[in-house]
């Protein structure tokens, strides 16, 4: 009796053990089960990444549109010279020189560079907006600005003349400027610290955030702190995106491939009204950008290497690519971390420019027909290159640094590349990019 009942246990037992087989099958099922459920969390941890950068992306981009519209109506405090002083050469009698005018053209031309260079210092994008020598902290004013101003003269009976013809008699005058008050807040916000370049897009953001009040309060506070960082230990707090990495900014992205349309390059720069770029002074025959060599002092007409076209048909025949309206591009590098574009000019070897400064001496606007047309007269100073001219267009750069390599929409000839343009074999990573041009389509 014994016996059986111990022979019935051993077979319960065994019958209550799991075979390798059935071990094997419920660690297939967990183990699926346990990758659902990863997948899972992963993919609702990606879309509140995605959602909470679109809308960092979003609060940055409403406070950088509304101060760069501001600028177009910004009066500027502006020393005017003193436009009655003796002419440095006396003009054949009976005719008396008494001093000169500044033409309604060259007035419009001179507020052009103004808002540029206004655009430049209160909405930076580089340190080199701020600094003209980042490592002493030499603050960068606003640039040195000339107006070609035409001759006035007294006749022999005591009336007086104008002589607003002839652009040979005019003489540059120097018309100044004031620091903003918003570039003296970036250089308090800075006195203490000792910034590098690495994430200076970021940063620069930061700065114009913490600077500019909506409603009363600081604008920096609609960005979450936990999205704002130094993730370089400079000293400079970045806005970071929903996984933890720099926005990028790019104030003038004049190579950015437009996928929403939201610039038309049709539509004429909206800062100048009146046509009085210097795009607009010379003949459209002189300066065919396929034509110039890299060095050249020739400026090409704006480029647009997307379509690989620096002119455009109309009517009466083609004429250069005339400058085009843009917008700031604000930028998140996506959960690959990596743009993809370029936030840096690069030039023809392959140097990417991160101290890169629009008001340097290499890029100064050359004064001679060429590239001015008849406005050149009047306006020579000693080197040629003395007109300082903030260009939103990169047409300088361009001219040296393979401006005869335009087309990027085929085969890539040049490492040359424009602010937002693709880099070489970058398609991949821009694909998860979120930017305010994006976001400005959807609405």
């Amino acid at each position: 009796m014994i016996n059986r009942r111990q022979d019935y246990r051993r077979a319960m037992s065994v019958q209550r053990a799991f075979t390798l087989v059935e071990l094997l099958t419920v660690l297939l099922i967990l183990s699926i089960m346990g990758g659902m459920v990863v997948a899972a969390v992963r993919g609702v941890g990606q879309t509140a990444s995605i959602s909470r950068t679109r809308s960092i992306v979003a609060a940055v981009d409403s406070v950088i549109q509304e101060k760069y519209e501001s600028i177009r109506y910004r009066a500027f405090a502006v020393e005017v010279p003193d436009l009655f002083v003796v002419p440095p050469v006396t003009p054949p009698t009976p005719q008396t020189s008494i001093g000169y005018e500044v033409l309604a053209n060259e007035a419009a031309r001179v507020r052009l560079v103004m808002l540029r260079d206004l655009i430049r210092t209160e909405l930076p994008e580089r340190y080199s907006d701020i600094y003209s020598n980042l490592s002493t902290k030499t603050i960068a004013g606003p640039v040195r600005i000339k107006a070609a101003c035409s001759l006035i003269r007294e006749d022999a009976a005591g009336d007086i003349v104008g002589v607003r013809t002839s652009f040979t008699e005019r003489s540059a005058l120097d018309v100044n400027t004031n620091v903003s008050s918003t570039s003296r807040a970036f250089h308090a916000r800075l006195k203490n610290v000792s910034p590098t370049t690495t994430n200076q897009n970021a940063e620069c953001l930061y700065l114009i955030m913490a600077t500019t009040f909506v409603a009363g309060s600081p604008a920096i506070d609609a960005i979450p702190q936990t999205n704002i960082g130094d993730t370089d230990d400079d000293g400079v707090p970045e806005i970071l995106d929903g996984w933890g990495q720099p926005l990028g900014f790019v104030r003038w992205p004049v190579g950015y491939n437009d996928p929403e349309v939201v610039i038309d390059k049709t539509i004429a720069d909206d800062f100048d009204l009146f046509h009085v770029d210097f795009a607009y002074s010379i003949a459209d025959a002189v300066t065919p950008a396929m034509t110039i060599a890299p060095n050249s002092t020739a400026v090409p007409g704006a480029v647009d290497v997307q379509t690989g076209t620096y002119k455009r048909t109309t009517a009466t025949g083609e004429t250069l690519l005339k400058p085009w309206a843009m917008r700031p591009l604000i930028v998140s590098a996506g959960s690959d971390g990596e743009f993809g574009i370029a936030l840096n000019p690069i030039d023809r070897t392959g140097a990417e420019l991160d101290a890169f400064s629009y008001v340097n001496n290499s890029w100064r606007w050359p004064i001679d027909s060429t590239n001015m047309g008849n406005e050149s007269l009047g306006r020579t100073t000693s080197g040629g290159y003395d007109y300082i001219y903030p260009d939103p267009y990169m047409r300088r750069f361009i001219s040296q640094n393979d401006p005869g390599v335009i087309d990027r929409s085929a085969t890539y000839t040049t490492d040359r590349r424009l602010p937002g343009e693709l880099l070489l074999d970058a398609e991949e990573f821009v694909a998860d990019n979120i930017t305010n041009y994006e976001l400005q389509a959807a609405f």
